[in-house]
């Protein structure tokens, strides 16, 4: 069988609007407990704001959460594959573009993403013989 990235894609997506300032985004990212944040705009997916965004681009470099917003900071474009892509088409995404998750989108609307967390079971299973992905 082989496996899709619909099969393996993590669901928990969370966004933020790209007017929105990067304190507002680091109020997400602590208090939901996750690294990065899609942009939106005007209802499109535009970029993907992560912790290592808002360190390097921002704090590092001493600007002002309150007045920098996340689309200026923002990775862009987002990277994206449909869930009926194989695997393999992340991890060559994921090299050639030099980031740590493939977004996962149908018809304009993001449903998920794949990061390393989420291939190291499939992986695991592969190279270790063993039939269940291991959680």
């Amino acid at each position: 069988m082989t496996v899709s990235v619909a099969d393996v894609m993590c669901k928990r997506v969370e966004f933020i609007d790209a007017d929105a300032n990067v304190l507002e985004a680091i109020e997400n990212v602590v208090l939901k407990k996750i690294s990065a944040l899609v942009v939106k705009k005007d209802g499109k997916a535009v970029g993907v704001v992560t912790l290592r965004d808002i360190v390097l681009r921002c704090l590092s470099e001493g600007l002002d959460p309150r007045k920098v917003k996340v689309s200026e900071i923002a990775s862009k474009p987002i990277i994206a594959v449909s869930g009926d892509a194989p695997i393999d088409e992340v991890v060559r995404l994921l090299k050639e573009h030099k980031i740590t998750r493939v977004f996962v989108q149908e018809n304009g609307t993001i449903l998920g993403y794949v990061s390393l967390v989420e291939l190291l079971p499939v992986y695991l299973r592969k190279y270790m013989g063993l039939q269940e992905a291991v959680v």
